[in-house]
């Protein structure tokens, strides 16, 4: 089995930017936050060796995705504190708001305890989300 894009690949394009920033706001309190933007861009992808006709495997495809997240971590005495969340927006899959939590107690300078609460979010990719080969195939046997 021999696999090609349609344009052998000259199509296919990934562009990702974003920004974040990182404010002190004193010994106590630090603010994060960001955005980013990522746009995906790809060929048809064909299959060759089933025989004729091939199979094409992938149609072409294009997505967006946008985020923005940001986050609090509080510092007193032993404890240490974070909450924050992330905002995605993904143009096949849909949108998502993903929290994180945690506390921190630190021991001593080599020991701590952590609480963590955290929900990924994973943007699926093209080949998670749109290869149909089995199907394809079994239209090509009938």
């Amino acid at each position: 089995m021999e696999y090609r894009y349609d344009d052998h690949g000259e199509d296919n394009a990934r562009w990702r930017s974003g920004v974040t920033l990182n404010y002190p706001v004193n010994d106590s309190l630090s603010l994060f936050g960001g955005m980013e933007y990522e746009r995906r861009e790809s060929e048809a992808l064909i299959g060759f060796g089933f025989g004729p006709p091939a199979l094409t495997l992938r149609q072409s495809d294009s997505l967006s995705e946008r985020s923005a997240f940001g986050q609090a971590d509080v510092k007193s005495g032993h404890w240490r504190f974070l909450l924050g969340a992330r905002y995605t927006d993904n143009s096949a899959s849909g949108d998502k708001l993903t929290p994180r939590v945690s506390a921190v107690y630190k021991i001593d300078p080599d020991q701590s305890l952590k609480l963590l609460y955290s929900v990924g979010f994973n943007s699926p990719n093209f080949q998670q989300s749109s290869i149909s080969a089995i199907e394809d195939f079994r239209a090509t046997l009938i």
